[in-house]
């Protein structure tokens, strides 16, 4: 399982179709050590299925049809329920290999603040440097989500906005619940690098002029206290975090208005670079609708133990269990013998039809003649002990309603 969470978790198995351009994904064994050991995630409290919640005509239509919300105090998770980083999901409209799902507190977008939802690129705004009002828990609906499709990353008046796109709504990530912060923050880091690269060739006189090496030169004169800070050293270890978090950085600068930035040859670079790592290619589906699949929490949920029948409470199973204890649980009688095929006529409705498994008519009514007046004896008997043991079960009953 180590092994396989390492290399990203289970894979569909389905070749895709070749349509287009092939998306690059890292392998998550490239960029493990900038991330926290996983763990498993845990409901705090019962969750609601978001499927369930969501208007049935939106699920599956296009992206610029689905509703907005947003996800505080949110985990991001695999199918065997370990943490892991919103990095293995595509930046692009395509089909994703691997299926990650989100719990979180769902709220109605605030469209009066624009800047909702905004980390600052020049400042801490992770869960440590939160407000008293941030860290109190979210009042809300606590949902999960279906596979996410696609994370988007924008940056705009010096912020920075992460969201992810599912079935059924897009999601703006606010505040990371507390054991999924470092794994967020992770990301926060290299949305930041993204930023600043971008700020780099946004302002040089030529895009064409920057380079993948005077971005690593760049990068490495920064100074220890700057969040954009990697390495002042190793320039190899500046070289490997741009290019295993290369589709950060690169989605940044292909959605820039400006053919010049969207064609540098930083693209390109970076690109040639993550073709020599471990990676597998995505590409856009030919299906016209691609179905949402189940969060694993689901099953979890339908696996809890069902609400008990009155006959089976335990106060009823405790007078039971008493009454047998006391008396002797009765033993089943075998009036007749076993039936041997050879004994049995061929021409009744039960010889006829063996599947039924029940003994011959014709015989059983010929042995029933002969007992005779011992076998309604023996009936007689057997009422007149199951009344002696009902009887008995009512006092035992009431004397304990009494107590």
């Amino acid at each position: 399982e180590e092994m396989r969470y390492i290399s990203g978790g289970r894979k569909s198995g389905k070749k895709q179709e070749k349509q287009g351009e092939s998306y690059l994904r890292m392998e998550m064994r490239e960029y493990a050590d900038d991330y926290p050991v996983p763990s498993l995630y845990k409901q705090i409290t019962e969750e609601v299925d978001e499927l369930m919640m969501a208007d049935a005509e939106v699920i599956g239509a296009d992206a610029m049809y689905l509703p907005h919300f947003t996800l505080t105090d949110f985990s991001v998770y695999n199918e065997d329920g370990l943490l892991t980083s919103l990095e293995l999901l595509p930046t692009r409209e395509v089909e994703a290999d691997i299926e990650i799902f989100a719990s979180g507190v769902v709220k109605e977008v605030n469209e009066e603040d624009f800047t909702e939802g905004g980390i600052s690129v020049k400042s801490c705004a992770t869960s440590s440097c939160a407000t008293e009002e941030e860290r109190a828990i979210p009042q809300g609906i606590r949902i999960f989500t279906s596979d996410i499709k696609q994370l988007n990353v924008n940056s705009f008046a010096d912020m920075i906005f992460v969201s992810i796109r599912t079935s059924a709504a897009h999601y703006k990530l606010l505040q990371p619940s507390e054991k999924y912060a470092p794994w967020f923050g992770t990301l926060i880091k290299v949305c930041r690098i993204a930023v600043y690269v971008h700020k780099m060739v946004s302002e040089a006189s030529r895009p064409a002029k920057i380079s993948f090496h005077s971005v690593v030169a760049s990068l490495k004169a920064l100074d220890k206290a700057d969040d954009c800070f990697i390495s002042s050293t190793m320039e190899s270890k500046i070289e490997k975090f741009l290019v295993v978090h290369g589709q950060i950085i690169m989605s940044l600068l292909l959605t820039d208005p400006k053919k010049t930035i969207k064609n540098c040859p930083l693209v390109s670079q970076i690109k040639q670079r993550m073709a020599a790592c471990r990676h597998s290619k995505l590409y856009m589906s030919s299906k016209a609708y691609i179905r949402a699949k189940k969060n694993p929490l689901l099953t979890m949920q339908s696996n809890k133990p069902k609400q008990m029948i009155s006959t089976t409470t335990k106060g009823v199973y405790g007078v039971w269990e008493s009454h047998f204890q006391q008396e002797g649980q009765p033993k089943r009688i075998q009036l007749f013998k076993s039936m041997k095929r050879a004994e049995r006529c061929g021409t009744c409705q039960t010889c006829l039809n063996p599947i039924w498994k029940k003994a011959c008519l014709t015989v059983r009514k010929k042995w029933e003649e002969e007992m005779g007046d011992d076998l309604f004896e023996s009936d007689v008997e057997d009422e007149k002990d199951l009344e002696d043991i009902g009887a008995s079960l009512l006092m035992d009953l009431s004397d304990k309603i009494e107590g």
